[in-house]
């Protein structure tokens, strides 16, 4: 032990004198650019740390949102149901689902500077959208809100853009007006209540909820029902080729 520590004072009494430490300087560097540095904050940490990708768009959230996410999902979330909003929000994560009908669908986890909530994105959408949905992208969402009886709101979307890409249209209160006025009602025929067809359409129906009343028609008591509204549906294209496909088109019937 002795020797060692000779050793280690004869390392470092050959160093006095020496300028070898002084001739080494850190290279100054320029700061990252702001959404890279809260990108690489988020990526390593989980959090952002010196700001928000949202911050430098505050006054185009107060011109274009049409409410807050914690409005969404608060205690006053079912004023929002089956209304259109526009929301800008930055996108935390996507994750991708194949539907049964071999198409694409997404579920995108959102932010604003007041909450986090979930939007579907359907296969016509996500196809038109997909190139929009980069990590911590700040992005305008525009859909039909959903809430359910102990589920939290989502947002159904109908668009998904690049905040600097984005065109408002018309209000959403105009453009909800103009939907109920084209309101339509589903009536479907069933073998009956306890059929594999009814599990898979509220399997359906809890994925495309909507403000579309349906009626159904079981086949081995004649009668007709008017289902609940847990199980009102969109008017989507995607909801109708698998009722088909599951019914047959015969049995599928919009008025």
């Amino acid at each position: 032990a002795r020797k060692n520590i000779v050793g280690q004072l004869d390392l470092f009494s050959q160093l006095e004198g020496e300028d070898v430490l002084d001739d080494y300087r850190i290279p100054e560097v320029a700061e990252y650019p702001g959404p890279e540095l809260l990108r690489l904050e988020k990526e390593v940490s989980g959090l952002y740390l010196s700001g928000h990708p949202l911050d430098s768009f505050r006054e185009t959230i107060d011109k274009v949102s049409s409410c807050k996410i914690i409005e969404l999902t608060g205690e006053g979330a079912r004023d929002y149901d089956g209304r259109r909003v526009d929301l800008v929000c930055a996108l935390v994560k996507t994750k991708m689902m194949t539907t049964k009908s071999n198409t694409l669908m997404a579920f995108s986890t959102v932010e604003d500077l007041t909450g986090t909530m979930e939007i579907l994105i359907f296969p016509k959408t996500l196809s038109e959208c997909r190139d929009a949905l980069q990590e911590n992208a700040v992005v305008v969402v525009s859909g039909r809100v959903s809430v359910k009886e102990d589920e939290p709101a989502k947002l159904l979307a109908d668009g998904v853009v690049p905040v600097e890409d984005f065109r408002p249209g018309r209000p959403a209160a105009a453009r909800s007006a103009t939907a109920s006025k084209q309101k339509k009602t589903l009536y479907l025929r069933m073998p009956s209540q306890n059929c594999p067809q009814m599990g898979k359409f509220k399997s359906l129906a809890g994925i495309l909820d909507g403000p579309m009343p349906v009626y159904i028609r079981f086949v081995d008591t004649g009668k007709m029902v008017a289902a609940p509204r847990s199980l009102w549906v969109q008017d989507h294209p995607l909801l109708f080729s698998e009722l088909t496909r599951l019914l047959g088109v015969e049995n599928v019937v919009v008025k």
